[in-house]
């Protein structure tokens, strides 16, 4: 972490021009959960004894620290970086065969590719996703059947890009503290932003 020395704003190390002001900003190694200034070769703050640079995320004390909350607000995402971050993710559809005889057995084998996909036989909802698993209502005709499954699908796929994102804006590893998040995101009516 850098702070500009004439806003105050927080920077990433890789800056070397504020990302609030644009002024050139010295090299500083400043831990983002007490603020203290460390020595550029430290890894663990001399004051809180906190890892300064984390590779992942680990607790949602860590994921709400000041620091993250203002690289999520400021983060810009460039249609770019969405191509190649959508490209990562169909790059598994390029070495994959897909097989079947019937729309549902093509639609299930494309979406097996992503998750695994198992018939439910109770309950009265077309389907649902849970963790990396596509449950569809094995009861229904095939055209509603392969609805559910690309709707669900969908539902799995909006979760991966997310949490893609987010890896992406904090420069950290995936994690359950950061899937956590994500889930109670897109499983509860929130409202994120105005």
């Amino acid at each position: 972490m850098k702070e500009c020395d004439v806003c105050g704003t927080p920077n990433l190390r890789a800056n070397n021009y504020c990302t609030h002001c644009g002024n050139r900003i010295a090299m500083d190694n400043i831990c983002p959960f007490c603020g203290e200034l460390n020595s550029d070769d430290s890894s663990y703050c001399s004051n809180c004894n906190k890892q300064i640079r984390p590779v992942s995320i680990d607790s949602f004390e860590k994921l709400f620290t000041d620091y993250n909350k203002l690289l999520l607000a400021k983060a810009e995402i460039s249609d770019e970086d969405y191509s190649k971050l959508l490209s990562n993710i169909f790059r598994k559809l390029k070495f994959s065969k897909i097989a079947g005889h019937t729309p549902k057995e093509k639609i299930l084998s494309i979406a097996g590719v992503f998750a695994e996909c198992r018939p439910k036989a109770r309950g009265e909802e077309f389907g649902f996703e849970f963790g990396h698993v596509l449950y569809y209502d094995d009861r229904l005709d095939d055209s509603v059947q392969i609805a559910t499954i690309i709707h669900e699908l969908t539902h799995f796929l909006l979760f991966d890009i997310i949490e893609s994102l987010l890896c992406d804006v904090f420069q950290v590893k995936q994690s359950s503290t950061l899937e956590g998040f994500v889930w109670y995101c897109l499983s509860n009516d929130l409202a994120l932003m105005n």
